[in-house]
Parts: C-alpha cells; sequence; structure tokens
C-alpha cells in the first residue's frame, strides 16, 4: 500500500509539535509579541483572537494588558504546543485566557466576535492566504484591527550562513508566502479589505552564548523542517560547516543576530 503524503498543514502541525518542548530558546518571538500588543494598545475588557498562538508569545501579554475583565482565546494547529500552552495558562491563574487546537481556515467562533485578531509570524505557512486573511476579518467586529507579524531581511553579517543554510536547503521550507518587505505585508492586507493599513519594522539583537545554543535554536523552531530531511552523514556535514561559519561571528558574548520584524495592522471598515 503506498502511503499518502501528509499535507501541507499536516507537516507544519507535526513539525512545530515536536519544537514545541524548546520552542523560542532565544526569546525572540515573546520579544516581538510584546511589541505588537503593546503597538495595539488593547483596552481592558477587550476579547482577542490569538491565531498560531504556539506558546502564547502573544497571548501573555495580551492577557497582561487586558487584566482579568479581557478575554483572549488562542487557537493552534499543534495539539503540543496547544498541550504545554494551557499548562502555562493554569499555572498562571490566567482566568481570562485560553487556548483550543482548531485550523484558522476553518475557525468556529461567531463572526464578529473578537476586538482584536493577532497573529505572530505564522502568515507564511497558510496555503491559501488571501482566504485565510478573510477568515480573520469575518470573526473581527466593525472598526476591530488585525496585527499580525513576519519576519524582514536577516542580518548581513550572517549572510555566509545563510547561503550555507539554503544550499542544505535548511529555510522556512514549510511556507508558502514570502513576505520580505513590508510593501509585501501592506499588499496582502489591503487586498483582504482592511483599510487603513499601517506597516513598520521593528529590530532587536539576539545573542546565541555558543554554537550548541544556535543550533538547539535551530531545532526548536521553523528550520527544523529541513534538518529533519537530511541523511545523518549530510547532516553532520552541514553541522561541522555551519560552527566554521559562525566563528566569524563570534564576540565577546557569543554570536550576536540582528532580527528585523515586519508589523501589519489593518481595521476591519
Amino acid at each position: 500500500m503506498i502511503e499518502s503524503k501528509p499535507s501541507q498543514k499536516e507537516q507544519v502541525a507535526a513539525v512545530f509539535g515536536r519544537a514545541a518542548p524548546t520552542y523560542d530558546r532565544t526569546g525572540r518571538f515573546r520579544y516581538f509579541g510584546h511589541r505588537l500588543v503593546a503597538a495595539v494598545g488593547l483596552v481592558p475588557g477587550a476579547r482577542v483572537l490569538d491565531i498560531a498562538a504556539g506558546r502564547g508569545a502573544i497571548l501573555f501579554p495580551a492577557a497582561e494588558q487586558m487584566g482579568p475583565d479581557g478575554k483572549v482565546v488562542g487557537i493552534d494547529l499543534s495539539e503540543p504546543m496547544v498541550k504545554l500552552t494551557a499548562a502555562d495558562i493554569q499555572r498562571q491563574r490566567l482566568t481570562q485566557a485560553e487556548i483550543f487546537c482548531m485550523d484558522a481556515e476553518r475557525l468556529t467562533f461567531d463572526p464578529a466576535s473578537f476586538d482584536a485578531v493577532f497573529c505572530g509570524f505564522s502568515i507564511q505557512y497558510f496555503p491559501k492566504l488571501d482566504q485565510t486573511l478573510t477568515e480573520f476579518r469575518r470573526m473581527l467586529r466593525p472598526g476591530g484591527v488585525l496585527a499580525v507579524s513576519a519576519w524582514g531581511q536577516g542580518d548581513p553579517r550572517w549572510a555566509r550562513l545563510q547561503k550555507l543554510r539554503r544550499r542544505y536547503g535548511i529555510g522556512e521550507s514549510l511556507g508558502n508566502t514570502r513576505l520580505r518587505q513590508p510593501s509585501d505585508l501592506e499588499s496582502v492586507l489591503r487586498k483582504s479589505g482592511f483599510e487603513p493599513v499601517t506597516v513598520w519594522t521593528d529590530e532587536a539583537e539576539f545573542t546565541f552564548e555558543s554554537e550548541t545554543e544556535w543550533w538547539e535554536d535551530l531545532w526548536a523552531s521553523g528550520p527544523r523542517a529541513g534538518l529533519e530531511q537530511l541523511a545523518s552523514d549530510t547532516l553532520a556535514h552541514f553541522k561541522r560547516e555551519a560552527f566554521e561559519c559562525l566563528q566569524e561571528l563570534r564576540g565577546p558574548n557569543g554570536f550576536t543576530e540582528q532580527r528585523q520584524a515586519i508589523f501589519g495592522r489593518g481595521v476591519n471598515p
């Protein structure tokens, strides 16, 4: 019997499920999650939907900003992500937050039931982005806000290592949409009917203390998908070459990388 190949969404859910226990080792998702929530300016008592919530990089700062009178609902396609984040919610006793395993293309909430919808660093994984953004808009009340983020341009100091990763096929291979410029994100938001649309960038530096910490971070994020496709000897070759590339980036505290985030904010007319 010929086994059917998993769908793109099934692959995404599986890869991030395996990455869930060690996800966001550097804290970059948490950092930019806080920044995006702060930029939107949620009011106490608001209802918020966090799409592809992962380990709560947006969910937790949103819950904190709104207070106990608000409500933030997270969804994610990965069951391990949902279970771990649900445990964190319970541990922190956040009665205003909850998370479910749900497909973002088939949201089961009532239309116009949220004041804000967030989606952090995940819109590139949706096979039908236009349809998905329309679904997000359906969830918003009139005047409600969609806030999303995507990764921008890479750190030029890391260009040699990024080229090596591409040569081995290690990158965001699970993603369908490339949104590397602010104009790309602005275009898809306007096309989906959001108006007005505001797009801006934010940057921050993150440091890996050692080569091993960088290597573990690869396995705890999207590039894991590419690593898992390599034969063991090829993987060993890549690791050795990558560690050699890292030496030219070594600083007093380790290996520092500048990360750029593209933020987009659109209003449901």
